[in-house]
């Protein structure tokens, strides 16, 4: 089905590019049967050759549309598969996207990193209004009574 739609998708470029050209008046006296051909199948002395370059390319973004909803129709039912027989493997895959990292981080490169982050030193607005809206609502909370433990509230096992 996929190799069939992407023949479509061709066939409808060739035919774009015919009756683009024939628009831009690149062919001129080289009119071949092709184009004749196009203009009848797609009747442009009626619609007119812009609309039907429009509608050409608007058959080309249905026709990919219609791929890509079958190709996510073919990853769904390998993953329900997948599901039922093994679990962790779909899991895998849906949590990294089924590909292992081998990438290892150069180390230097993230001393180098984080130590310019870390040696600046920046002194930072101890008066912000959301620093004092926070003391504010952590002094109105009240603070946990004292509670002692003793044998009574213990339960011997």
């Amino acid at each position: 089905m996929k190799r069939r739609i992407q023949g479509d998708i061709k066939r409808l470029r060739q035919n774009l590019n015919f009756m683009e050209r024939e628009r831009k008046g690149e062919l001129g006296k080289r009119r071949n049967r092709k184009l004749k051909y196009l203009e009848e199948k797609y009747r442009v002395k009626s619609k007119g050759i812009k609309t039907v370059i429009e509608e050409l390319k608007q058959r080309m973004i249905a026709k990919s549309a219609k791929i890509k909803r079958y190709e996510q129709r073919i990853t769904q039912f390998r993953q329900n598969r997948m599901f039922y027989i093994d679990q962790k493997k779909i899991y895998t895959e849906l949590n990294n996207g089924g590909k292992k990292s081998s990438d290892v981080p150069d180390a230097e490169n993230n001393r180098r990193f984080w130590s310019d982050i870390w040696s600046t030193n920046k002194q930072h607005n101890r008066e912000a209004q959301w620093l004092k809206e926070l003391q504010n609502e952590n002094r109105i909370e009240n603070q946990q009574e004292v509670v002692e433990i003793n044998q009574y509230y213990v339960i011997d096992f």
